[in-house]
């Protein structure tokens, strides 16, 4: 009894030591960075039509009109209901003060569109955006922690669960970056590394109903943030109904209910995706579709602007104005044409939807003989090495999970929005997962190979 109250204080202070160390250095990196680097609003309009949504939210008198930065109506909520809530939890929390004076001229000197009567006035009276800068930095010393816990209960190493904390998420570039920017990006990871550290608790606890209601949860909360992890919910609540009996023994006859629901479920997130299907497919290719003022407009606007891969979105005022149509039937004819371009060029989908799935691994893809390219590779490479994971027999149940569910958003992403609408960006929340699979199975080809020599060893 001695020997393992020894062994087991002896792992407590080891994982409480490098805890500790692991928070300090991702502290460090985010006191550097929320001191030196101002929010970010430059990327794409995404953050626009999340602060409309706010205001909506909180009440604000939002008209109508269309706003040029968001490119969308200032009533708009996209439906993605989380991260607004989120930004106005922020707001209250710096108790409604203006983003400070010096921050918005650092802001507007690299981001103009900023500058303008409707945006500039709730920044300069009551929206602090350095607020929700601050809040991501939480929220990101909150994913190194729950990527600590994850390798730790997968290795029980704490040098590694530390040194793969602060690789996968703590001292990661694309965290750093996300975590300033007014986009979903640092909340829909945290709250997958949150997903996937429930289930393994689910998992340790003999699938205790307590954890595995409090996954399905954060489940629910990430598809509100990121509708492309809408099959995330379906596909825990089937795996835990067909892990009940583990615990309750009575309740064997889940499991053939579970079996004869899992076609309906795949038949319906099947047409749902098909639903989905987005024109970035078919944004450099206007002969795919039919209408003539949409095949002539995206004619002109590429004539311009010629690997503009958001042209279709960019164009939405020119075809509201030519078309003569409110924003909500702008949107419901692009859909109709997308169908048509769909049947029309299966080809160019079809091309679209295999480099998206290569991009989304690949991040950004490969230019070869430049640095970028280079970094891209080895990402790449890393990512593989974090797949084959699935392929070790002796890998944890929840590791495997966490595989199967990037490999799902990977496809999903894929097919929906192809190669041509940012697929590092949807890769993000997943990339963790896979740079902490991949340490995994480093650590567990070296466990193996040094077993492997002492048995050898002691045969000689």
């Amino acid at each position: 009894m001695k020997i393992f109250a020894t062994i087991f204080t002896k792992n407590k202070n080891q994982f409480i030591t490098w805890l500790l160390l692991t928070i300090c250095c991702a502290l460090s990196a985010r006191v550097w960075v929320f001191t030196n680097k101002v929010p970010d609003l430059l990327n794409g309009r995404d953050g626009f039509l999340y602060l409309n949504a706010a205001r909506l939210i909180r009440g604000e008198t939002c008209s109508s009109d269309f706003d040029p930065n968001a490119n969308a109506p200032r009533n708009e909520t996209l439906g993605r209901i989380i991260y607004p809530i989120f930004l106005n939890s922020a707001f209250t929390l710096a108790q409604w003060t203006p983003t400070p004076t010096e921050v918005l001229e650092k802001m507007k000197e690299r981001q103009p569109r900023l500058n303008d009567n409707w945006h500039w006035r709730f920044f300069t009276t009551k929206e602090n955006l350095k607020a929700v800068q601050l809040l991501q930095h939480l929220l990101g010393i909150i994913a190194t922690i729950i990527a600590f816990l994850l390798l730790w209960w997968w290795t029980k190493v704490g040098w590694l669960s530390a040194l793969g904390s602060l690789f996968a998420v703590g001292w990661r570039p694309a965290w750093l970056f996300f975590e300033r920017c007014i986009l979903t990006e640092t909340l829909a990871a945290t709250l997958l590394l949150m997903t996937i550290a429930l289930v393994v608790q689910s998992h340790r606890s003999r699938w205790s109903p307590v954890w595995m209601v409090s996954t399905l949860i954060a489940s629910y909360l990430l598809s509100l943030t990121r509708p492309n992890f809408l099959f995330l919910l379906p596909l825990l609540a089937l795996w835990f109904l067909w892990q009940s009996p583990e615990r309750f023994g009575k309740l064997l006859w889940v499991r053939k209910l579970v079996i004869a629901v899992i076609p309906i479920v795949i038949l319906a997130g099947i047409w749902k995706t098909y639903g989905s299907i987005t024109a970035y497919h078919f944004a450099l290719t206007p002969d795919a579709f039919e209408d003539p003022i949409l095949r002539q407009s995206l004619k002109e606007h590429l004539a311009h602007n010629p690997n503009d891969h958001h042209a279709i979105y960019n164009l939405i005022p020119t075809l509201m104005e030519r078309w003569n149509v409110s924003w909500s039937e702008t949107h419901r004819r692009i859909a109709q044409e997308t169908r048509k371009a769909l049947h029309r060029h299966p080809d160019v989908f079809a091309k679209s939807t295999l480099n998206g799935l290569v991009e989304y691994f690949f991040y950004a893809g490969i230019s070869w003989g430049s640095l970028r390219g280079l970094i891209s590779l080895g990402l790449a490479v890393f990512n593989l090495l974090g797949l084959s994971a699935l392929m070790i027999p002796n890998a944890p149940l929840t590791l495997r999970l966490a595989l199967l569910i990037t490999i799902l958003n990977a496809i999903a992403c894929s097919v929906v929005i192809g190669v041509y609408a940012e697929q590092a960006r949807y890769a993000f929340p997943t990339e963790t997962l896979l740079s902490l699979a991949a340490l995994w199975a480093i650590w567990y080809f070296v466990h193996r190979s040094m077993g492997i020599k002492q048995r050898m060893q002691q045969q000689s």
